[in-house]
Parts: C-alpha cells; sequence; structure tokens
C-alpha cells in the first residue's frame, strides 16, 4: 500500500501523483509532443496461475489535439481485458472536450431497405426481419433479433409504416416481444375510407428492463380474420427510413 498524506490550511494544497513527459531524449531539454502521444497511464496486473504478463485494465493521459505554448489538450482512456483477450480494449474516452464515448456500449438503428410484401392484415403475427443494419454497436443484433449482453435498463424504439390497409383493417398492433415481458400499441379504426388502400405509421417506445442474454423483437399484426392478407411493411424511400427500430443500453 502506498500512502499520500497532506497537512495544510490551503484549499489547493493537497496529495498527488504527476507525470510529465518530453519528446526530447535529453534531460532538461524539450521538444513539444504530438496528437496521440501517451503522456503517463496506470496498468493493472494480476496472476493467472503462471504469471504477471496479462494486465486487466489500463487507464492513459494522452494529448487530444495539436499542444502549443502553455497549451496541451488531453483525453482520458479507459481500457479493459475480456477473459479470451490479451491485452486491452477502449471502453470508454473523455475528451479535451469533456466529452464521454463508450465504443463498446450497446447500441443499434435497424431499417428495412426493401418493402416486404403481404406479410399480415388476417391476424397472421408476423416477426419482422431487418434487413439493413445502420449500426450495431457491440454486434448484438442478428436479422430479427436484439440480444442483451448485460443485465441493465434498455431503451427500445420503433417505428413500424404499414401499407395495404382496407377499410375492413380495423385492429393492429405493434409489439416488442421480449424475454422478460410483452409492451404492445394497440390500434383501432385507422383512416381509410371507400375500402381505398392506405398507410399507416406506427410508433412504440418503451424502457426495458433485460437480463443477460434476453431477447427482444418486432412484431407487426393486422386483422381481423377474414380480411386479406396484403399489409405490407414499407421499405425505405431513398434517404427516408419509413420502418426502423432503435435502442440502447441506458442504465
Amino acid at each position: 500500500a502506498i500512502n499520500f498524506i497532506n497537512h495544510s490550511t490551503s484549499a489547493g494544497s493537497y496529495p498527488r501523483i504527476q507525470f510529465a513527459r518530453s519528446r526530447n531524449t535529453t534531460v532538461g531539454c524539450h521538444t513539444i509532443l504530438q496528437d496521440g502521444d501517451v503522456i503517463g497511464g496506470f496498468r493493472w496486473f494480476g496472476d493467472d496461475g503462471n504469471d504477471f504478463q496479462n494486465y486487466a485494465a489500463t487507464i492513459e493521459v494522452k494529448v487530444d489535439g495539436s499542444p502549443g505554448n502553455n497549451s496541451m489538450p488531453g483525453r482520458m482512456e479507459f481500457k479493459t481485458a475480456t477473459t479470451a483477450q490479451c491485452g486491452n480494449t477502449l471502453a470508454m474516452t473523455i475528451d479535451s472536450n469533456g466529452i464521454i464515448t463508450t465504443p463498446k456500449q450497446p447500441a443499434f438503428l435497424e431499417t428495412i431497405g426493401t418493402t416486404i410484401a403481404n406479410v399480415t392484415g388476417d391476424t397472421t403475427s408476423y416477426v419482422v426481419v431487418w434487413d439493413n443494419e445502420v449500426f450495431d454497436q457491440n454486434a448484438d443484433f442478428t436479422t430479427s433479433t436484439f440480444t442483451a449482453p448485460v443485465t441493465g435498463r434498455y431503451r427500445l424504439s420503433l417505428v413500424i409504416s404499414l401499407s395495404g390497409l382496407a377499410s375492413g383493417h380495423v385492429d393492429a398492433r405493434i409489439l416488442l416481444t421480449a424475454s422478460n415481458r410483452i409492451v404492445q400499441h394497440h390500434y383501432h379504426g385507422y383512416n381509410v375510407r371507400n375500402g381505398t388502400s392506405e398507410t399507416s405509421g406506427n410508433s412504440l417506445s418503451t424502457l426495458m428492463d433485460m437480463d443477460a442474454t434476453d431477447t427482444v423483437t418486432v412484431t407487426a399484426y393486422v386483422g381481423p380474420s377474414g380480411q386479406a392478407k396484403a399489409v405490407d411493411i414499407e421499405g425505405t424511400g431513398g434517404s427516408n427510413a419509413y420502418t426502423f427500430f432503435s435502442g440502447e443500453l441506458v442504465a
């Protein structure tokens, strides 16, 4: 153990560890650092039953931008190791502006690129297959299913654009089906007139508690029975995402 003890009446006097680095190899001489240079850091090593060669976590302070006279912009990088890893992976960064980013934090955005035709309308419950992945941070999404990598609270949001709705289609449900529960938005009486086909955008958002390995899918249902199975899920119109599903770990 190392103890740092300070006795002072000054509010600005405190125990501290200080790191200093120059690109010059001669003591007493100075060469300016460059963007991305490591100024200092900490590493934690543990006995793996064989040696102390592998480290579990690292904190590094790096130059974050262009330094100059009396100016040294910096960022802090926090890195951790998985059970199958030798070395560390970046887990969190606090940049020179105080902005925090977490590149392994679960987050995804899926859209429908090509319209999926005739999936419901006759009370069929259709589990949506997403064909266009905008991003999947941490790689937790596969075609129709998001799998929670850790236990937590996940913000889930979706919009489904249904087309081919007729006057007889008066019952529709959009469901988020998770391992713990089902959250749904139930619609009645679409804006249809004289049997003319119409399109309806349907949204749903919730904060879902999920355990590690829990899953969630999106289901579209339109009825009642006896109606035609002629309702489509609209795909992207140019750069517009008519149908999308997004999620992120928030707590």
